[in-house]
């Protein structure tokens, strides 16, 4: 039989045992509450990426020279699944403010993001490029024209949205 003493010993290392289980488990859980970039459907960039790269695949599909009512429907369209309320109203206030399409050719194809700047939990920039292409880029490969572009993401409700988005002049290709 054990004596008290080590009948003693015996359950204090038990209850240590517990005790260290249960701190390290309560800190692992409190890393992954504090940590608001994993979520069930992962990462909060991969959901930004994947926002501001299907935005950036209907930048072509807005031509900026469409009459102003159709212009205010596509970018209606094409844009109000990306984009905040707030930013949307001002694009159809003013819709040649929008980004999209400016001629038929180069036209924008997609985004290119280079960068991530957390701001918050809740609000992200986003810095890249819009990757203009040709029908001879199509075919041959290569990029025809970029524009650098620089987007501020926020999470609006339960939705990740672009709210305001900030296009520079086009940069020379080497």
């Amino acid at each position: 039989m054990f004596s008290f003493s080590k009948k003693f010993f015996f359950v204090l290392i038990i209850v240590l045992i517990f005790l260290y289980a249960f701190f390290r488990i309560s800190s692992i859980n409190s890393e992954i509450g504090d940590n608001q970039n994993v979520t069930e459907d992962g990462t909060v960039e991969e959901k930004i990426k994947t926002l501001v790269e299907n935005f950036g695949v209907n930048l072509k599909n807005v031509s900026l020279l469409a009459p102003r009512e159709d212009l205010i429907k596509s970018i209606e369209e094409n844009y109000s699944q990306f984009v905040s309320d707030e930013l949307l109203q001002q694009w159809k206030n003013d819709p040649r403010s929008a980004p999209g399409r400016v001629s038929s050719s180069p036209w924008p194809e997609r985004i290119e993001i280079t960068d991530f700047e957390k701001l918050s939990n809740e609000e992200y920039n986003v810095t890249g490029r819009i990757v203009e292409l040709t029908s001879q880029e199509v075919t041959h490969g290569g990029i025809a024209a970029v524009r650098p572009i620089k987007l501020s993401v926020k999470k609006i409700g339960d939705k990740w949205l672009i709210n305001s988005i900030t296009v520079g002049k086009y940069e020379e290709i080497n």
